[in-house]
């Protein structure tokens, strides 16, 4: 059976060589008959004529053996294909604008589509990620402390494990040479565990492993790290490495593709939580500070058992969170928990998923105008061809054979334009890729493939634009054949291309809408008033652990920085800040000064004398931060005018405190309303605190220029690097810049 569809196949795709030995087995037999009839007399000539009369016709003989020794309808799809070729050959203009109209709709639609993939689609590659949750309040994320994370673990018999992570960035040197930025993860001891890693080599991090860490630094590398950093050495096990010019062990190697916890996020390196002071330098020398219970750093991920429900699971955890909040005396946190889908990871959603999904939208709709477009076009070209189709009738041809050659004719574009088409996609996804990743520093930058979701997303995508333009034209085809008239085939075409048109300009209607509506909203973010000129304002991350600096070097490291910078030609002012940051802000909640009422929902932002100057806001009242204001003092705060306003209700603010849960926070003075969170932050209500009294490890450097900062930015790199060249800079753009991205 095998052979014989072997052979089948053979002949079919090999028609010559076939043909050639049809020809020769014919002649044998002809050359036999003609020998018979030799002998029995006749001359060669007659024989031949005899033989050719006993045998009968050839062709249909031929015919028949081809239906038997080949596949026929492969012959068939394969002369309408090389038909449609000398079609497009013969009309290289509707053909170049066909498959252009495909080439941009199937192209822009796959790499919007690969993008929705990345931030929507893509599941962790670990075991059964569906019994994964994350634990969230109020639709948010909730962060746990270490402390809190173990206790629940130990006591939640629903769960197959609870872990928890933080994310940082960590200055790696692995042999000696300059440090390098390597995205990382802060861990529990339950992290592989519940996520059922394996190692690639040695071992991953366990609860032991955490307890010891203190005086034994090790950490996990992933399968990626290892060969791209290493050159995957055998010997990487117990290897040391520095990390923030510290050494660490090599504990192990994870598994192949894995990547952290978070797809949007991923992260090569995985270090015991308990090594968090080498990472947030604040947090060493501060006396009766258990930051294990007190400081809530960790997001949480939980595996379900398999007899465990979601609802039973979120039950016994609000239960046990509570009463650990009560024995702590945490009651200022959110104790009701709910269990969301993790199999995503942490991140199951992006602020890049719903404007991907519009612009998906969007893009599909222009793929259906050119379908429409196409459509037209064809239909003519089918009017136009309907005395080829009567005479291709009359000759013999079929209506199924007609109505299959403008299906493959449409079905060839659609090839041509799906080729073209993958390549727009690779050039739009680089387009997009390069703007959004303008203000993103490099290893946080977010990384788009055209895998083979996007693949079959595109084939998918091309088969129905063969149905929904070529269609069409077969049935305009078929209906040729069946009237043999042009005139009622005229008729038809005509209504169907009114019908096309119709659907074009309500279809167009759609996107001009769309793209007004998008237009005014950039016009009105773009007239918003910041209270600052974003253009002359720099940004600049910079990590002082990532050079060894701990506790109060670190705050002598930026005083250091901030020093330097405002001494630069071109420079007006430069302050830190912590919460600062246009991509979203901290939110703190303040209770109502006469009950009942509203909570008020604030911006919370920690800065240093002279941000406020960097920003170009003015005191209006009260007094700015400065040196007096030390951590051993009681707290004090600078509030927003509008918050003043409405908070106060007109009055004087000064020497008065706002109420929140966790106490009364005192007003030192008020100052002019900013929006340094942004053009998309509506509330003017902001809180100020001075960094010298807060537990900040990591500030942003801003820097106000006399002028546009962009011209500046190397000389201001290059200024800090002169600090100290074995701590890196993360990243340095304009306000602008972030803006625009």
């Amino acid at each position: 059976m095998l052979r014989s569809l072997l052979q089948r196949l053979f002949a079919t795709l090999w028609p010559k060589k076939s043909e050639r030995r049809l020809n020769d087995e014919f002649a044998e037999h002809l050359h036999a008959l003609a020998e018979l009839q030799s002998e029995r007399g006749l001359r060669p000539d007659e024989a031949l004529l005899a033989a050719r009369r006993e045998f009968g016709p050839l062709e249909p003989a031929k015919e028949l053996y081809r239906d038997q020794a080949r596949f026929r309808s492969i012959e068939v799809i394969g002369r309408d294909f090389r038909f449609a070729l000398r079609q497009c050959r013969k009309n290289p203009g509707f053909t170049a604008a066909a498959v252009v109209s495909l080439a941009l709709g199937i192209g822009a639609n796959a790499a919007l589509f690969s993008f929705i993939n990345a931030v929507l689609l893509k599941k962790l590659p670990v075991p059964q990620a569906m019994r994964l949750v994350v634990l969230k309040n109020a639709a948010e994320p909730v962060i746990f402390s270490y402390a809190q994370l173990n206790e629940l673990n130990r006591q939640a018999t629903e769960l197959d494990g609870l872990m928890g992570t933080h994310p940082i960035d960590v200055s790696v040197m692995f042999f000696g040479d300059h440090p390098q930025w390597v995205s990382a993860e802060l861990v529990t001891g339950e992290y592989f565990h519940t996520l059922q890693i394996k190692p690639e080599r040695g071992r991953l991090i366990t609860q032991r492993d955490l307890d010891d860490a203190e005086g034994n630094p090790t950490c996990v590398i992933s399968d990626r790290l290892w060969k791209s950093a290493l050159g995957a050495a055998d010997d990487v096990i117990g290897r040391t490495i520095l990390l923030n010019t510290r050494a660490y062990k090599i504990l192990g190697v994870s598994e192949r593709g894995f990547t952290g916890s978070d797809l949007q996020r991923p992260a090569d390196l995985q270090i015991p939580a308990t090594r968090l002071v080498d990472y947030m330098p604040a947090f060493i020398g501060i006396p009766h500070f258990d930051w294990k219970s007190r400081l809530s750093l960790f997001s949480a991920l939980s595996r379900l058992k398999p007899e465990a429900t979601t609802a039973s699971a979120a039950g016994q955890l609000t239960r046990l969170n509570r009463a650990y909040l009560n024995s702590a005396k945490l009651n200022d946190h959110a104790a009701d928990i709910q269990l969301a889908d993790g199999s995503a990871g942490l991140q199951s959603s992006s602020k890049l998923a719903k404007p991907a999904s519009i612009l998906l939208g969007v893009s599909l709709i222009l793929l259906l105008i050119a379908c429409a477009n196409l459509a037209t076009l064809l239909l003519s070209r089918t009017s136009a061809r309907s005395t080829e189709f009567a005479l291709r009738l009359a000759i013999g041809g079929s209506r199924r054979r007609i109505l299959a050659q403008v299906l493959v004719e449409s079905a060839l574009l659609a090839v041509f334009g799906t080729a073209s088409g993958i390549a727009v996609a690779y050039a739009v996804k680089r387009i997009l890729l390069s703007f959004l990743n303008r203000t993103i520093p490099q290893i946080h930058q977010l990384h788009v493939a055209l895998d083979g979701a996007v693949l079959v997303f595109v084939v998918v995508t091309s088969a129905i634009c063969v149905l929904l333009f070529g269609a069409a034209p077969a049935l305009q085809a078929a209906r040729t054949v069946a009237l043999g008239s042009s005139a009622g085939n005229t008729r038809a075409g005509v209504a169907m291309r009114k019908a096309f048109v119709v659907a074009q300009i309500a279809l167009s209607f759609v996107v001009i809408l769309s793209a007004g509506l998008l237009a005014g909203t950039l016009r009105n973010l773009k007239a918003v008033d910041l209270g600052f000129r974003p253009d002359e304002v720099a940004s600049i991350d910079i990590r002082p652990a990532a050079g060894g600096y701990t506790g109060a070097q670190a705050n002598q490291f930026y005083t250091r920085v901030v020093d330097r910078v405002r001494t630069l030609p071109g420079v007006k002012a430069a302050a830190t800040a912590f919460g600062s940051n246009l991509a979203g802000s901290f939110k703190m909640k303040l209770n109502p000064l006469q009950q009942p009422g509203a909570p008020y929902q604030v911006n919370l932002v920690g800065v240093n004398p002279g941000y406020f100057a960097t920003f170009g806001a003015r005191i209006l009242a009260g007094r700015d931060f400065n040196a007096a204001d030390t951590p051993d003092k009681p707290q004090v705060y600078i509030i927003s005018e509008h918050l003043a306003k409405t908070y106060f209700h007109g009055e004087n603010p000064i020497g008065r405190h706002l109420r929140s849960d966790g106490g009364e926070l005192a007003v030192i003075g008020v100052v002019s309303d900013i929006r340094d969170q942004g053009p998309l932050e509506t509330s003017l209500n902001t809180v100020y605190q001075d960094i010298g009294q807060l537990l900040a490890s990591s500030l942003t450097v801003f820097v106000r220029c006399d002028g546009p900062c962009a011209p500046l930015l190397p000389t201001l790199g290059a200024a800090i690097r002169n600090i100290d060249p074995n701590t890196p800079i993360l990243s340095t753009h304009t306000l602008q810049t972030e803006i625009e991205g």
